[in-house]
């Protein structure tokens, strides 16, 4: 048994004559006692004072102490970090000062190694290394230490740093190793209270998934410590996938700067690198980088592609059904389900389309002559896109045209038309249907077709239209919009619709290869040459990196060589995006993809507190017109649950009208 007492040995010897005086004094001053009680009641009040100073005198129990001897030599663990360069003399220049006044003491037969640690240990340091590591991790060093060979693991650690770690969890987890084996750890800290400048990105708030080939804001956050109002800071953007996105800078006010980055999310999402530059002096650049990742998320688009040529295209030693091509871009892209229709042969006009199920080893086609086009609206109404290629109009009926042009205008689908010996005017669409959904008017039959060698020009003014969104980068963009190879034949039109938009113009003319344009509710597209053999065999199998060989055109310019190739899009990578692109673009208003039913909008752009805000509601759900009107739809102002009112059914607009009071106190 030891004591520990709080109070000096004097103070202690006069509280317990105190205490004896007390139970004296107390015993013979209590009445009604007789001579031997007093004596009795003296030592019982004498044994409790005793009782309580014994207490106050901190009694320990002391066990067998044993002795932990160091089964190896002492080791002496110097912090190298760039924390350690700043102030004059620096923090490393003391602490080696330390370490060699250390060295001088060690007992003789007992040699003291230096270790360095920062980011990484080094056990047998070939020479001092300077303050420059990024980063101060002793947890790391320490299992280092803890891991040498037998015989070699130090007894005694000395850890001499300026404590600016960043790995205290390791740390907390080694020390406790350390001391179940009986190593001591000692530290010795050097340095001031100075805080070393630093710039670190706090946070990145940016949507998880989006749509592809779109692009979201990513909201960003950055601070700094001891740095200057009105510091500059750099911070660049890089995609695994799409490569830089270039740089931007922000001004630290109140050590604090906000950032607002449009980031592309590419075909297939992409994961990027966040990096802030380092201010000079800073210690530390292990917050100065954030990675995060976009994917993309979205409902299956449901593709309706109808194809009537039936080439054969030979390319590197083997031969492909030409429409495997479209079939496979479709199929890479991830959120593109494909129904594919083929004629049973070249040349079959009004012949009944066959099902495809795939394609064979020999990349030809499976055909399911059991099954084929939709005979029912519904079945039509299921599909967001519809793609007809070199089919005559022969082999649709007048209700089919016809659920295709309500797929468009009522539920926002799209449609499109591409070129070939069958389509546009060869195609008889004058003057149809399909002709009025499209964004060119064609000429009359057999006046606008022909084999003739043109390569496409996109003007600069559309060269960021979604559907020409080739890459991330618009300087490789452009270059691949440069090297488009050029198209074997096209269709002559009357001319482009007013409010159409020409993504591509027949070059030395402004006569259209491919023109787009809203229509109705959804979206339209011409593509006047062919995307499958014949007039598109060069821009079907050439147009891609030159990894590959004779994948771009011949006079193709040097800087095309050092693009990167997608291995998840081969062999004809912009052939695809390009395709992918023109679907998802042709979806993003269908009702189905969208699961919008039921579309409502205001007539009014804005909303004046205490007035009434006329609205309007329309069903895309498929429904019988005369059981419209049983439907019961409200309106209200969202988080303001006193405005809800019902919609009354207007025959003549087709949909559902109202008006809405605004709360007078809405802001």
């Amino acid at each position: 048994m030891t004591f520990s007492p709080f109070l000096p040995t004097a103070l202690w010897t006069a509280l317990a004559l105190l205490a004896t005086a007390v139970a004296a004094w107390s015993a013979y001053r209590t009445p009604r006692l007789r001579a031997g009680e007093r004596w009795l009641a003296f030592l019982f009040r004498l044994a409790a004072f005793a009782f309580v100073l014994l207490l106050l005198l901190n009694p320990r129990r002391q066990g067998a102490v044993r002795e932990v001897l160091p089964s190896g030599n002492p080791v002496l663990l110097l912090d190298t970090s760039r924390s350690m360069g700043i102030e004059s003399p620096s923090r490393l220049e003391r602490a080696r000062a330390l370490a060699a006044e250390i060295a001088g003491r060690t007992p003789s037969g007992m040699r003291l190694r230096v270790a360095e640690f920062d980011g990484a240990t080094r056990l047998q340091p070939a020479a001092p290394a300077p303050a420059s590591g990024a980063a101060s991790h002793l947890g790391q060093a320490l299992d280092r230490l803890m891991n040498e060979p037998a015989g070699t693991i130090p007894g005694q650690i000395l850890v001499v740093s300026d404590g600016a770690f960043q790995d205290l969890p390791e740390i907390t987890r080694s020390l406790a190793d350390l001391k179940n084996r009986g190593i001591t750890v000692s530290t010795l800290t050097v340095g001031s209270d100075t805080v070393p400048p630093n710039a670190f990105i706090t946070s990145v708030n940016v949507p998880s998934t989006a749509s592809a080939s779109s692009a979201v804001e990513a909201s960003i956050v950055i601070e700094g410590t001891a740095l200057p109002e009105g510091t500059p800071l750099t911070l660049s953007l890089r995609g695994a996938e799409q490569g830089p996105q270039g740089q931007k800078t922000v001004t630290l006010r109140k050590g604090r700067a906000l950032l607002d980055w449009v980031v592309p999310v590419g075909l297939r999402g992409d994961r990027f690198t966040l990096t802030l530059s380092p201010v000079p002096g800073e210690i530390t650049e292990t917050d100065n980088e954030v990675t995060f990742s976009i994917g993309v998320a979205s409902r299956l688009i449901r593709l309706c592609y109808m194809e009537g040529s039936q080439s054969l295209h030979p390319f590197a030693g083997k031969t492909y059904s030409a429409s495997k091509f479209m079939c496979d871009a479709f199929t890479a892209s991830g959120d593109i389900e494909c129904d594919t229709f083929l004629l049973p042969f070249q040349d079959a006009r009004g012949a009944k389309l066959q099902y495809c199920r795939g394609f064979n080893s020999d990349n030809q086609p499976v055909r399911d002559p059991a099954r084929s086009l939709p005979e029912r609206r519904e079945d039509w109404a299921g599909y967001d896109v519809i793609i007809v290629s070199d089919i005559d109009k022969e082999t649709f009926s007048q209700e089919q045209m016809e659920w295709v042009r309500d797929l468009v205008i009522e539920r926002g689908g799209g449609f499109c038309m591409v070129g070939g010996n069958y389509s546009f005017d060869t195609g008889q669409y004058d003057k149809t249907l399909w002709e009025k959904l499209i964004p060119v008017d064609c000429l009359q039959y057999g006046h606008g077709h022909g084999w003739r060698h043109v390569r496409p020009v996109f003007p600069e003014a559309v060269r960021d239209h979604p559907i020409l969104r080739l890459h991330g980068d618009p300087a490789v963009r452009n270059l691949l919009l440069e090297c488009h190879p050029a198209f074997q034949g096209y269709h002559d039109v009357r001319r482009i619709k007013p409010g159409a938009v020409s993504l591509a113009f027949r070059e030395g003319s402004d006569a259209p290869l491919i023109a787009v344009q809203d229509y109705g509710k959804g979206r339209t597209m011409a593509f006047l040459s062919d995307s499958a053999g014949g007039w598109g065999v060069e821009y079907q199998a050439r147009w891609g990196p030159p990894a590959l060989g004779e994948m771009l055109p011949a006079d193709a310019p040097e800087e095309a060589k050092a693009l990167a190739r997608d291995t998840s899009l081969p062999p004809n990578e912009f052939y695809r995006r390009f395709w992918i692109n023109t679907v998802r673009w042709l979806a993003e208003k269908s009702a189905r993809r969208l699961r919008k039913d039921l579309i409502g909008a205001t007539d009014l752009s804005i909303a004046r507190p205490g007035r009434k805000l006329p609205v309007h509601a329309e069903i895309n759900a498929l429904s019988e017109a005369g059981r419209l009107a049983e439907w019961r739809v409200h309106a209200r102002i969202d988080g303001w649950p006193g405005t809800r009112v019902p919609l009354r059914w207007d025959r003549g607009a087709q949909g559902f009208l109202g008006e809405i009071p605004v709360p007078p106190d809405l802001d």
